[in-house]
């Protein structure tokens, strides 16, 4: 019930484990597996010339109260509400009128955005 024994050893899971290793092994030949870098390789690989890079501050579109904010880049962008806490932007959100909106974009490895802001209507 809780998956406390690992089956994969196990010899009536073997066909299953042989498959799903085929099936990784296939899509890993696919796709650019950083897996094997060290995070901080990885890091210095988002710095050409040992400069990193600048994350494209985010947009903000304001509709029929609803506050959207969108990204470039895959960056995530993190919020906050008349100087509170920062927050995670996952979904179109709601402040006040004269509402002060603050945004910014970050991404792994690269520098963050500058700072958008704006008083909501």
């Amino acid at each position: 019930a809780y998956e406390l024994v690992n089956v994969l050893d196990q010899p009536a899971h073997q066909l299953a484990a042989d498959r799903m290793r085929l099936a990784l092994d296939a899509w890993l030949d696919k796709v650019e597996d950083w897996s094997e870098q060290s995070e901080a390789a990885m890091a210095v690989s988002f710095q050409p010339d040992g400069e990193p890079m600048v994350t494209t501050a985010p947009a903000m579109r304001v509709d029929n109260g609803q506050i959207y904010l969108t990204a470039q880049n895959n960056a995530s962008i993190g919020y906050r509400i008349d100087e509170g806490r920062w927050q995670l932007y996952s979904a179109p959100i709601t402040a006040a009128s004269g509402s002060l909106l603050e945004a910014k974009a970050v991404r792994y490895g690269w520098q963050e955005s500058d700072t958008i802001e704006n008083t909501l209507p």
